[in-house]
């Protein structure tokens, strides 16, 4: 019985010796009533891992003689700790992962260069530097890459890495946004209904945060902009009822503006709702919990006069603060009455 858990444990931690083991397994395990089944389908499974690992090894070999697609299947494969197309896993290893992107994107193919960009952009295996993560999608952009593209307009709206430009960046943005990248019609529906390198145009940026909120990774925060446009009849016919509709998709998407705009609707008994205190410090309290800055405010507003629930000034402080360090101006303005 040692001798068989011994046998099993060593086939299960040693793949490259899958074949053999598996033969003995099987044989040891078909003396008895089950072993044929069990042995058959331990056999199936060392070989598959067999082939796993020759997979891995083939594809570090090609990389190290310098195939671009090889360096680049690497690399992916030590970002996600997955080999790729094989059923082994791989360590998750940032550093290694960012040293095979680069050896690819130097060598000019297109999916490690967006690769290295979003590297240097999350500081994932290296320093972040924007500057660097703006080159490289650059050069992917210029090639088709639809995430370079949307990175790059991302890039130049913020002014990151590189001078700010909403001309730029809402060129780059159009160029994702046709290949329905829910970010950059995101993006594209703050610039038309602000007028950020485009003229203003709501009609525009309902459509824009439509196709990002109707997306299969559908962009929380348009929902909300979109309840937002329906709440004042802006390139939409007015509706609270779709204001609402689409505040409570967002919200129920993760958008803590969606949940601090229910909030607010509650709280002054906007889009046909009743004023109902109970339910606008339910949705204030989740939104600053998301980290949304402005819920804070009005947090500390029914603290401070007790709307709704019992007054308590020092709680209504600890919003004002929580919400004046996320740049909440209102927040700010309360904190200097006091000071």
């Amino acid at each position: 019985m040692k001798r068989l858990l011994l046998v099993l444990v060593f086939c299960l931690v040693a793949p490259s010796q899958a074949e053999f083991d598996a033969w003995r397994v099987a044989r040891i395990l078909s003396e008895t009533v089950f072993g044929a089944a069990i042995g058959f389908l331990l056999a199936a499974k060392a070989a598959e891992a067999l082939k796993s690992t020759e997979k891995f090894e083939e594809l570090l070999a090609l990389a190290e003689s310098g195939d671009a697609v090889a360096q680049y299947r690497l690399a992916y494969s030590y970002e996600y700790g997955n080999v790729w197309e094989a059923e082994e896993s791989l360590s998750i290893d940032p550093e290694i992962a960012f040293y095979w992107y680069e050896c690819s994107a130097n060598q000019g193919y297109i999916c490690a260069e967006r690769a290295l960009a979003f590297c240097y952009f999350n500081s994932y295996g290296c320093e972040k530097d924007y500057k660097k993560s703006f080159e490289w999608s650059l050069k992917a952009a210029a090639q088709g890459s639809t995430r370079a593209e949307k990175l790059l307009g991302i890039l130049l709206f913020d002014g990151m890495g590189c001078e700010q430009n909403y001309e730029q960046a809402a060129y780059w943005l159009k160029k994702a946004a046709d290949k329905n990248s829910s970010e950059a019609n995101h993006y594209l529906g703050w610039m038309y209904q602000n007028g950020l390198g485009v003229p203003v145009d709501c009609k525009q940026a309902a459509r824009f945060y439509k196709k990002a909120s109707y997306a299969a990774d559908f962009f929380s925060t348009s929902q909300n902009n979109l309840g937002y446009l329906y709440m004042y009849g802006l390139g939409v016919r007015e509706s609270g009822d779709k204001a609402i509709f689409w505040y409570k998709v967002g919200a129920k998407n993760g958008s803590a503006y969606a949940m601090c705009s229910l909030g607010h609707a509650y709280y002054l008994g906007n889009c046909g709702l009743v004023v109902n205190y109970e339910n606008a410090f339910y949705w204030f309290d989740l939104a600053s919990q998301g980290g949304n800055a402005e819920s804070n405010y009005y947090l500390g507003q029914m603290y401070e006069k007790g709307i709704g629930l019992s007054q308590d000034l020092k709680k209504a402080i600890e919003y004002y603060a929580k919400g004046a360090a996320l740049g909440c101006s209102c927040c700010e303005a309360e904190l200097k009455k006091r000071q």
